[in-house]
């Protein structure tokens, strides 16, 4: 049975899970597998968002393995960028937020200590010079477990900067969309192009 999504409770942090408790851990992970499996445009899920307050979070992002987090704290950050970002518990809503591009966590699961995620020192000049890039897998999933820990520490997407909701009926998250500025324009899916609209840029009609 795939357990409904629940309202996270604003300021309430969530208890460390007992990792040695493997069954318990096992069945957790299987119940928020089956709630990120059936949400196609979620990248990640937290044991909160299905009534569970235990640390523990699951972040997939399409092309990269799957990650498991186990009372996830991060312990370096670096290059703060801003980020456009979703939350299933907040349907139809995008955040404008400030992430960081790269980030080094510390989870119980990790059997080698502290793990890396999101772009690497050498490519990092190169990456963040352009916008677009932002949207890169890597830092999307650094993004996604920085989200994922604020759920987990009682804060949400909204607690960074305030939510604006974006008209998905009109343009889906996909829809390949042109947009202008100053005689330049783009081609673009819609979700990436939010950024350069907040920026001035406008879809262009099509007569």
């Amino acid at each position: 049975m795939i357990k409904e999504l629940v309202e996270l409770v604003p300021g309430q942090i969530a208890e460390d899970l007992d990792i040695k408790d493997k069954e318990y851990t096992n069945e957790l992970f299987k119940d928020m597998s089956k709630r990120l499996l059936n949400e196609p445009s979620a990248y990640f899920i937290t044991a909160p968002q299905i009534g569970v307050n235990k640390r523990a979070g699951i972040v997939l992002i399409p092309g990269l393995n799957p990650i498991l987090l186990v009372n996830p704290k991060i312990v370096n950050k670096n290059w703060e960028i801003p980020f456009i970002e979703s939350n299933i518990s907040f349907p139809n809503q995008l955040f404008e937020t400030f992430r960081y591009a790269s980030i080094t966590v510390k989870s119980d699961n990790f059997p080698n200590g502290n793990i890396r995620f999101g772009v690497k020192e050498d490519m990092a000049k190169i990456i963040l010079k352009d916008i677009e890039n932002y949207a890169h897998p890597n830092i999307h999933q650094a993004v996604a477990i920085q989200q994922v820990i604020d759920i987990l520490d009682g804060k949400n997407s909204d607690d960074k900067k305030n939510p604006q909701s974006f008209d998905f009926k009109k343009h889906g998250r996909n829809e390949v969309v042109e947009i202008e500025k100053d005689g330049e324009s783009k081609k673009i899916k819609y979700k990436k192009a939010i950024p350069f609209l907040q920026q001035g840029w406008t879809i262009k009609k099509i007569d």
